[in-house]
């Protein structure tokens, strides 16, 4: 579940000090940095993972696959991204897999926290698996409950799963995870 940005992510108020010879430069950053804070946030990564799966079904024909993501986060909590990785679906062979996410996130008085949105996923050359799901979810402190439901999960009948999670810190650097 993606959940709210924390206002200390939401800005970056650092100027640094330009020489003479990049004044007109440094005049452009001085007026971005001091406009105000930042109303969105990018990341990436690139991961290699040692076998791709998604609820309990391997994906990647139990090998290892090198994952690539992007995430962009607006300050009123919309957000999009993608995802893509090698996958290997029947006899198909290995292809490219692209997940194409977007959603909003937000806290509500009572602590809680939410997340709805939808996803597109692709496979580039067995369309025919291809599957859009809607997704929707609350947090409270250590529990997340998400449902996902899609009209024709890879390309069949219609589903709908219920993901429940929860966690207890053990420690500085250990917690215990329920899924």
């Amino acid at each position: 579940m993606r959940l709210p940005m924390s206002p200390d992510h939401l800005h970056d108020s650092q100027c640094f000090s330009l020489t003479a010879a990049r004044l007109g430069r440094g005049l452009f950053l001085f007026l971005a940095c001091a406009a105000g804070p930042a109303c969105a946030q990018t990341s990436g990564s690139l991961g290699l993972v040692s076998e791709y799966a998604v609820r309990g079904i391997s994906l990647s024909g139990g090998r290892p696959a090198l994952q690539l993501r992007i995430d962009h986060d607006m300050a009123d909590g919309w957000y999009a991204g993608g995802f893509a990785s090698p996958v290997k679906l029947g006899n198909d062979g290995r292809q490219a897999g692209l997940v194409v996410y977007g959603g909003r996130a937000g806290s509500l008085p009572s602590g809680l926290s939410w997340d709805a949105g939808l996803s597109r996923t692709i496979f580039l050359s067995s369309h025919e698996y291809d599957y859009t799901e809607f997704h929707a979810g609350i947090a409270l402190d250590q529990a997340i409950a998400s449902l996902f439901v899609s009209p024709a999960y890879y390309g069949n009948k219609p589903s709908a799963y219920l993901d429940l999670n929860a966690f207890q810190p053990l420690g500085e650097r250990l917690r215990l995870t329920l899924d």
